[in-house]
């Protein structure tokens, strides 16, 4: 307020310094007069009694400086206009860049708490709530990847399925208990109520087989705090060559079942 009151201020005193100038051209032209023109004239003659074409020319000499004074006031005032626009310009960028800012700020927050709860629903829907291993939707899903790779890689995919005997509830130990059994590179699935799967990768039906039994032994060993032993029964088969998921798994689920009518608790390879 006070530096809009100064700028007014001096604007108006730029439009009045030119009839502030005006006695002073006045004693100048006089001074002239007598010095130059009318050598033997007294000073205050010259000065307050000036004859017609003296009076011509000072009168235009203070319009001329009247309209300067005029002219240098509206480019000051117009100058002072330009600088406050400027002012409110900046202010307002800044402003918009303070608000833009907090904004951001907001919305990356945002996108990283709906990245969280994104993440949070994927992994609850490919995750198994008793077990916290993947379920049937994520094992559907690998199946159909590694039997495409596996097509084209020949990588030596394999299948196992196993099925808990006798089953009568599920302890929530058991699916950690054979997931840690299985390797890193082995992905583990429950498929069903009482039944699992094993993605795995092994050479021959020797490998295939010695994993799949040293799964069934890691069950039975385990103390899963029941009043009997837990034992499983295991199907096994390897990707053969025109195989699709279907088959691999139709296959793979036919081993466990000759695995269970045989007697449960072993591997059948199929």
């Amino acid at each position: 307020m006070l530096k809009r009151i100064g700028r007014t201020l001096h604007s108006r005193a730029v439009a009045f310094g030119g009839v502030g100038l005006i006695p002073i051209a006045w004693m100048i032209d006089a001074a002239v007069d007598v010095l130059f023109f009318e050598l033997n004239g007294s000073y205050w003659d010259a000065l307050f009694h000036p004859d017609g074409h003296e009076i011509w020319m000072r009168g235009f000499i203070a319009f001329l400086l009247i309209v300067l004074g005029l002219i240098a006031a509206a480019l000051l005032k117009s100058h002072e206009t330009a600088e406050q626009q400027h002012a409110l310009n900046q202010a307002l960028l800044e402003k918009s860049a303070n608000d833009l800012g907090d904004k951001n700020l907001a919305l990356k927050r945002e996108i990283e708490r709906r990245k969280a709860v994104e993440q949070r629903l994927a992994e609850l829907a490919t995750t198994d709530p008793l077990t916290g291993i993947y379920n049937r939707r994520k094992f559907d899903e690998t199946l159909q990847d590694e039997v495409k790779r596996e097509s084209r890689y020949k990588r030596g995919l394999a299948l196992i399925i196993l099925d808990i005997d006798h089953f009568k509830r599920i302890n929530d130990d058991f699916g950690h208990a054979i997931g840690e059994r299985a390797r890193e590179a082995d992905r583990f699935f429950r498929i069903g109520g009482e039944e699992f799967a094993l993605l795995t990768g092994t050479a021959s039906n020797e490998e295939l087989t010695d994993a799949a039994e040293r799964l069934r032994q890691a069950v039975e060993a385990h103390d899963f705090g029941l009043e009997q032993k837990v034992t499983i029964s295991l199907g096994a088969s390897h990707f053969l060559p025109g195989d699709n998921c279907a088959s691999l798994f139709k296959r793979t689920d036919e081993g466990l079942y000759q695995a269970k009518g045989e007697g449960r608790n072993r591997v059948v390879l199929l």
